[in-house]
């Protein structure tokens, strides 16, 4: 029993961890009578009143094969033996499929369903699941051979809204010393043993010629899920601080200057975009769905048009509008209500948006050596070749001399070409001296200030936003 003492620990450390319960929460655990869950309910069990939790159990059959009725016999009879409550619930997977479809994907559905149903019915904040370590690595491969991105190779979360796993930090071979200490024979699902279903192959073939490779295979993609999962979650914490602050969300349609999402790194800029799609119509798009949407945003053409995985994307003098539907059942930009292109709707999203951001400021850095890259809300001048550098705003009769282009323009010609609206003018930073314009922030530099083979001091310029909360505290 000392070894279980340890798997317990290991168990409640992880929960504590990954606040999966709170003291006084009804757990109910989903229950098919192999070893996985079996382990699970009795695991729960033992820790119930130590963590002073309450303990339910659910098993579901889904008449899928002929010795389900007398597993969720042999999961009840555990649960008299140890007093734990028992719901059964019958679900009808066949009739889902025959007019198509995967029989895994419906049972999984209808399992989930009737689970969320019992909980409801007695009252239970979580459903405890029996996934393990071992299923984790054999998610994030699948995820790997799938061409998954950070999110996918994070691989399943301790904890989902109501769902939570806490064998995620324990292996198969655990979980089975675990159960010797118990005088139960676990049923066991011979569908399992079938290389038909991807995740069977990877388990049965891929997993065993990794090992040979790496004995300790799984536990270092139980690592890298771990890994993934924060910095997945760092990610879109990111991108949800650019949504509040720099999208217009109405209804089904979203809008955002575009110079602000192209000072974003382009990891956030996919991110930002399937978030956005699944704001708007409800699904993520693919990988060149995302690249797509980003490409046409960086060409930044007004009138150009594309659509993936029912969003519908349209560039607009500066602006990347995005609304539900596709480049064959599109909805006229004329009929777009409180995001179209009308100067007042357009003047009244300028000033919101700048309500969010706040003053922009500059980071000024005097270096030595001419930086190798620099980002896009960055620029490099020569520092003997400047005075004074200011942020500031347009004004009447500013004149600017675009980068490559001899003589100077008017500042407001400039502006227009760039498809900066009127409106925006007033309100878009620029560089500047008291003799010139050095940038036109994001989108356009000029002749003046460039540095040389004679340059001996760079000055590296950041625009960036004030941290408002800074000043007032």
């Amino acid at each position: 029993m000392q070894g279980n003492e340890k798997f317990l620990r290991r168990v409640a450390s992880y929960a504590h961890k990954h606040a999966l319960w709170r003291e006084g929460e009804r757990i109910l655990a989903a229950v098919s009578g192999g070893p996985d869950s079996l382990a699970l309910l009795l695991a729960l069990k033992l820790l119930a009143v130590k963590e002073k939790i309450n303990i339910g159990c659910c098993c579901v059959n889904h008449h899928l094969r002929a010795a389900a009725g007398k597993e969720a016999e042999f999961v009840e009879s555990v649960c008299r033996e140890w007093n734990i409550p028992f719901i059964l619930k019958e679900v009808d997977v066949q009739s889902a499929v025959r007019n198509g479809g995967s029989i895994e994907t419906a049972a999984r559905d209808f399992r989930y369903k009737a689970l969320r149903e019992a909980a409801r019915g007695g009252r239970y904040a979580k459903i405890a699941v029996a996934h393990h370590g071992d299923d984790q690595a054999e998610t994030v491969l699948y995820h790997l051979l799938r061409g998954s991105g950070v999110t996918g190779l994070s691989g399943m979360k301790p904890i989902n809204g109501d769902i939570i796993r806490p064998f995620l930090c324990v292996s198969k071979n655990e979980i089975k010393d675990f159960l010797k200490d118990f005088s139960y024979v676990p049923c066991h699902d011979e569908s399992n043993d079938v290389e038909d279903a991807v995740r069977n192959r990877i388990r049965l073939s891929l997993v065993p010629e990794l090992i040979s490779y790496n004995p300790r295979v799984t536990e270092s993609l139980r690592r890298t899920a771990d890994i993934f999962r924060e910095e997945d979650l760092f990610m879109e914490e990111k991108a949800d601080v650019f949504i509040s602050s720099c999208v217009e969300h109405d209804n089904d349609k979203c809008v955002f200057f575009i110079a602000y999402f192209l000072a974003l790194h382009i990891a956030l800029q996919r991110r930002v975009i399937r978030k956005i799609c699944c704001m708007v119509a409800g699904r993520i798009p693919s990988f060149e769905g995302t690249e797509k949407f980003i490409f046409l945003i960086g060409a930044g053409k007004t009138g150009s048009v594309t659509s993936s995985s029912g969003t519908f994307l349209e560039i607009q003098y500066g602006k990347a509008i995005f609304y539900k539907g596709s480049t064959q059942n599109r909805i006229p930009a004329g009929k777009l209500k409180n995001v179209g292109t009308s100067a007042a709707v357009l003047s009244e999203l300028v000033k919101r948006l700048i309500e969010h951001l706040g003053q922009w400021c500059i980071e000024k850095v005097i270096l030595s050596k001419q930086p190798d890259f620099i980002e896009k809300n960055q620029i490099i001048l020569d520092a003997d070749k400047v005075g004074n550098i200011v942020l500031r705003y347009w004004k009447a009769g500013d004149r600017f001399s675009p980068r490559g282009i001899n003589g100077s323009k008017k500042l407001a010609r400039v502006m227009r070409d760039l498809h900066i609206s009127a409106g925006e003018r007033r309100i878009w930073p620029l560089v500047a001296d008291e003799n010139h314009i050095y940038w036109i922030a994001f989108l356009r530099g000029s002749n003046y200030g460039l540095p040389d083979k004679n340059t001996k001091k760079y000055l590296l310029i950041t625009l960036k936003k004030e941290n408002r909360e800074d000043e007032e505290s």
